[in-house]
């Protein structure tokens, strides 16, 4: 009997954007990283995560002076070729081409090259009022053989587990333990938190004040910085 293959290409797109407030004020030589994105694939519910990278100022021969941003993959659960992705930075505006990437998602790794657009097009079109704004079109291309998701057979994550998590921490219901930083209060899960970081883990496992208490005090973090840090932690 002869052997024979069927490969069906799936698409999920996933839109989502980056602000990024007093751009205009900003060194020509500092370096900006997004929070971390995730999505779900819709056909084999694989979850995939990524950030963004911006040089806000960058000499390219023959084209002049740029912006560059590339996307790097954080993780992803489908092996290496399996899932691609197409990147659009989407400019609303007419009079820019709209920069785009695409290239195969290997968790650790730049998805594709780097985007750019001239440092005098992100000026005029997508800064206003010093603050800039991103909007990206992420379209996940997944490779589907013989009809059957293969990667569903060895692992089947909960498609809604990440809003499962990102809700819990939304809201204060069920919390038990709450961190004071300056004067912003965070609450959260002892036993998500102690799972997912030694750290914490240490901290209510001992007999500490802050255990019997159930308030945590932080003096040496920024509100922002500890928000995504538990987001991070969460999802």
């Amino acid at each position: 009997m002869a052997e024979s293959c069927s490969t069906e290409i799936e698409s999920t797109i996933l839109l989502h954007s980056w602000t990024v407030k007093n751009f205009s004020n900003l060194r020509s030589d500092m370096m900006l990283r997004s929070t971390v994105f995730s999505g779900v694939s819709t056909y084999t519910a694989n979850p995939v995560s990524w950030y963004y990278e911006v040089n806000p100022s960058q000499s390219v021969q023959g084209v002049g002076d740029c912006m560059m941003i590339k996307a790097c993959a954080v993780s992803t659960h489908v092996p290496r070729s399996r899932l691609h992705a197409e990147i659009i930075l989407e400019c609303n505006n007419g009079n820019i081409t709209n920069p785009k990437c695409s290239g195969t998602i290997e968790a650790g790794a730049q998805i594709g090259g780097s985007m750019r657009l001239l440092r005098s097009s992100v000026n005029s079109y997508l800064v206003k009022d010093g603050t800039l704004t991103l909007g990206f079109k992420l379209t996940l291309f997944e490779e589907i053989r013989d009809g059957i998701p293969q990667q569903r057979l060895a692992f089947l994550p909960d498609v809604l587990l990440l809003d499962h998590y990102a809700a819990l921490l939304a809201c204060d219901k069920f919390s038990d333990v709450t961190f004071v930083i300056g004067e912003e209060r965070f609450c959260a899960h002892k036993a998500i938190l102690a799972v997912r970081s030694p750290v914490f883990a240490a901290m209510f496992d001992h007999d500490m004040q802050e255990s019997k208490e159930n308030t945590v005090k932080i003096t040496d973090i920024r509100p922002e910085v500890f928000r995504e840090a538990l987001r991070f932690i969460y999802t």
